[in-house]
């Protein structure tokens, strides 16, 4: 668990972020009502139904986590958004994985091989960070009190990050469509709330195999 040891008081005092650029560190989620019964397509909902956690779970081996995975159950771990010229970097303690989000208007559009992290351009609605992620490569669509959702290659993804006023906490929605899993668009509003702490130190993540 986290605790104020992992917080550097030389590091906090020099911490001055602006707007999201800081640390956030997840304190609840609120799972979505449909996850009981989502709205899925007969071939999805299948697969769904036969979905086996010790067997199927594709980070039991130590794989890296694909989207939504990396965010939607990454545990405690804190996330930081950094700026990298005009993009932005999402880093993430859980596994260490960074994913870029493209900012700008020329990013490329051409075709691109799938990846578990896909493929994320981002716009600023005011204050609000939205991410849309394509080209995922990843199994499942995960999310606390749902597991094992199929998702295939024409999944996308729209994530909206909004900090509040003094931009102490963040509040993660999410929604998703993809034809070949859902019958419909679903979303998660409010489904992650981070909080700011300043000068919190990301710890390197080892995988053990048990």
């Amino acid at each position: 668990a986290h605790t104020q040891a992992r917080v550097d008081p030389t590091l906090a005092a020099a911490d001055h972020p602006q707007g999201i650029f800081r640390v956030w560190i997840p304190v609840s989620f609120k799972t979505p009502e449909w996850a009981s019964d989502p709205p899925l397509a007969a071939t999805a909902r299948a697969a769904w139904q036969a979905y086996d956690t010790v067997r199927d779970d594709p980070v039991a081996d130590c794989t890296p986590p694909g989207m939504p995975q990396i965010i939607t159950r990454s545990g405690r771990y804190a996330i930081r958004f950094v700026a990298m010229g005009d993009d932005i970097v999402l880093k993430n303690e859980y596994r260490e994985l960074d994913r870029v989000v493209h900012m700008s208007a020329e990013a490329d559009t051409a075709e691109r091989a799938p990846t578990p992290l896909g493929y994320s351009t981002g716009t600023w609605d005011g204050d609000s960070l939205v991410v849309t992620t394509t080209d995922i490569s990843w199994p499942y669509f995960q999310l606390y009190g749902l597991e094992g959702v199929p998702q295939s290659a024409e999944m996308t993804i729209v994530e909206r990050f909004t900090a509040n006023a003094d931009a102490t906490e963040l509040l993660y929605d999410i929604a998703a469509t993809d034809p070949e899993t859902f019958t419909q668009t679903v979303a998660a509003q409010g489904y992650r709330t981070f909080r700011w702490e300043p000068g919190f130190e990301f710890l390197p993540q080892d995988c053990v195999l048990e």
